[in-house]
């Protein structure tokens, strides 16, 4: 592996910078790298290339403004860093960018080439391009918005991605005021399907039968849901019958199960009040 990687970065390329971050750990990125690149001249002059190396991939984008401010051009200046850094370490950046409301303090210039990437890759029918494209079309930032737009990217990326996909990324969580969770691609793009069924009741091409087909793909996945997000997604799917029939006992049992995710907890709540009402309706 480490063989593989030398060559890369023996060519420019550096991917090993995200594999650093995932490995972190007491003294073993560094060490680790520093014997298999840094034994020779060449391994030292390469792991000394660039202070990204040190600093990490998360302030990337500072420094590709800063780069574009010193030389001009962004578009071209982008298109070097996709071949530098891959265009998925650039699509998470640019993600990174939209879900943390950074995107209105980047310069408009430089926001247009970013948006025209994303689209590109896009229309390539790169799942990961699609997913952020949905993102910058139901958020409305750097395009106008358009959530019949953005249901179909996110649709098309949910087809075209892998149940194998390892890619992670941000996933925005609008019932914790934007909180930022990690997922993996695949998974990413159905909970946005789902959000988006839940959030916005009515929109062009909305279709409540896919949107309960990938909630129970998601359903097989909740034991590993530690913060539950899915369960509260695929409780609100049965609350609210979409796709379905409405079913409030097994939207509580989505939300007992969720109990530390302050939204589950609160959807439980609503629900047991309302099926005392109606238990003391029978009654009478």
């Amino acid at each position: 592996m480490f063989r593989y990687y030398r060559t890369l970065i023996e060519k420019g390329y550096m991917p090993y910078l995200t594999i650093s971050r995932v490995m972190q750990g007491p003294k073993l990125d560094r060490e680790i790298l520093e014997c298999c690149y840094g034994s020779d001249a060449v391994g030292k002059s390469l792991l000394g290339k660039q202070d990204a190396f040190i600093r990490g991939e998360e302030i990337w984008f500072q420094d590709f403004l800063e780069d574009v401010k010193k030389n001009g051009d962004a578009k071209k200046k982008l298109a070097e860093w996709c071949s530098w850094r891959g265009s998925d370490v650039v699509l998470r950046q640019i993600l990174l960018q939209l879900i943390q409301n950074n995107a209105s303090f980047i310069p408009a210039d430089v926001s247009a080439v970013c948006a025209d990437k994303v689209q590109a890759l896009a229309d390539e029918g790169d799942p990961f391009g699609l997913y952020v494209l949905g993102c910058i079309l139901e958020e409305g930032i750097w395009r106008t918005r358009d959530l019949g737009k953005a249901w179909d990217c996110y649709v098309e990326a949910t087809r075209r991605s892998s149940n194998k996909d390892l890619t992670n990324l941000f996933y925005r969580d609008f019932c914790v005021n934007g909180h930022l969770s990690m997922a993996r691609l695949p998974e990413a793009a159905k909970m946005a399907l789902i959000s988006m069924a839940i959030r916005h009741p009515e929109f062009p091409g909305r279709d409540p039968s896919f949107v309960f087909d990938v909630t129970e793909d998601l359903s097989t996945l909740v034991k590993w849901d530690r913060p539950g997000i899915l369960l509260y997604l695929i409780g609100r799917v049965y609350e609210d019958g979409i796709g379905t029939l409405p079913d409030k006992k097994k939207a509580m049992d989505c939300y007992s199960q969720g109990g530390t995710y302050a939204p589950c907890s609160e959807r439980w709540e609503k629900l047991q009040t309302e099926l005392g009402r109606d238990d003391q309706k029978e009654k009478k």
